[in-house]
């Protein structure tokens, strides 16, 4: 029977820190959507062979497998598959005797961390497809006033065959992360990230990481990539405000080269049992660096607004580049 778009899947299994690429059964319904792209190399070597229409003979000298995840809901209990793909994989650490699970994302400044790898399988009710060795090239976060954070990501991995469906992947609810809920705060080096938060102002962002992992194909006896090696994170933050006051002191920052402390900090429901740090669920963004531009004078419905963009980089007075912390009550990803 053909397939249809409603019985379309993706389905995920984190693989065993060290056996990376050996494939593993899925536990994680993705409750969202993307597709999986099959981009192996296809070569026509070039000949004169007496036929203008040239010859049937190609060859792949390699193959990768690409997944485009889907625009959706950031949630707090799925964004962190993102994070452990594309920054490093992280154990959760218990919050004292609450419900509340921790979850911290630090990516490297002097030295390569190691990112969890994944088996991933899609398809619809027609045919499975699959890869392994799944890690993420880059994400997006972003959120408009009024409206869901939202979440979109970039996945490579080994290569593409047919498999079988992981049966008995049952969907969860995963709790929406809101861009209301959330609070942005500016500060300068000689105080720490959420001292001051900027209030009423704060109305749109993009938050995009270019994870710094790459494919290294070497030779041995394979088509698919051997290892990932990380050359390093970017994260290219962009800040819609009210042409008010913090706007115009950030963009004097900008002027003058100023180091700038930012976190974004948004807040979900409150855990079962209060932990000893957090009483709700949290998503904690936090970068290190300078603005890079600021755009000239918009309006949102006549109202003045204006976006600047913010590169993070390490700096040694505030000893920080980034990090990344989600709570949930995940003793584990699944």
């Amino acid at each position: 029977m053909a397939g249809i778009k409603k019985l379309r899947f993706i389905q995920l299994g984190q693989e065993t820190t060290g056996a990376n690429g050996t494939e593993v059964d899925a536990d994680i319904l993705w409750m969202g959507a993307g597709t999986i792209e099959d981009n192996r190399e296809l070569v026509w070597p070039e000949e004169n062979v007496g036929y203008l229409s040239g010859t049937t003979r190609v060859y792949t000298p390699k193959v990768e497998a690409l997944l485009h995840m889907d625009e959706i809901e950031a949630t707090f209990e799925q964004f962190p598959h993102l994070l452990e793909a594309s920054i490093e994989h992280e154990a959760a650490t218990k919050d004292g005797s609450g419900s509340g699970y921790i979850y911290e994302y630090n990516p490297g400044t002097t030295a390569q961390t190691e990112v969890a790898t994944y088996t991933i399988e899609g398809g619809d009710d027609h045919q499975e497809e699959q890869f392994t060795y799944g890690f993420v090239t880059e994400w997006t976060l972003s959120g408009v006033a009024g409206e869901a954070v939202m979440m979109s990501a970039e996945w490579v991995g080994r290569e593409v065959a047919a498999g079988t469906k992981t049966a008995g992947v049952l969907a969860t609810q995963p709790e929406v992360i809101l861009f209301s809920m959330g609070k942005l705060y500016i500060d300068g080096t000689a105080t720490t990230h959420g001292t001051t938060q900027v209030v009423n102002q704060w109305l749109e962002f993009e938050l995009n990481c270019t994870s710094g992992f790459m494919p290294v194909y070497t030779g041995d006896g394979q088509k698919y990539f051997s290892f990932t090696k990380g050359v390093g994170a970017e994260f290219e933050l962009t800040l819609t405000l009210e042409h008010d006051t913090a706007a115009t002191d950030e963009k004097g920052n900008w002027r003058n080269h100023v180091t700038r402390m930012i976190r974004l900090d948004f807040t979900g429901s409150t855990l079962t049992t209060t932990g000893t740090v957090y009483d709700n669920k949290r998503l904690i963004i936090d970068l290190t660096g300078r603005w890079s531009d600021w755009d000239t004078l918009d309006d949102q419905d006549g109202n003045d607004i204006i976006t600047g963009t913010f590169m993070a980089r390490y700096d040694s007075v505030a000893d920080h580049f980034a990090d990344i912390t989600v709570v949930n009550e995940l003793s584990a990803l699944p």
